[in-house]
């Protein structure tokens, strides 16, 4: 019964992990994309700094 116990306890254990585990590794070009800005809001933006400018 003691191992009837362990070894239900252990698979319920694997499962919560599995699912709610999060990756320990995190994917650099995710990163970079998620921080990189589109070309056309950059530009837009340099041009809104030199019509402030000048």
């Amino acid at each position: 019964m003691h191992k009837d116990h362990k070894h239900k306890r252990a698979a319920v254990l694997e499962i919560q992990e599995r699912e709610f585990r999060q990756p320990k590794t995190v994917d650099k070009r995710a990163i970079d994309r998620f921080q990189a800005k589109p070309y056309q809001l950059e530009y837009a933006e340099k041009l809104r700094k030199l019509r402030e400018n000048g």
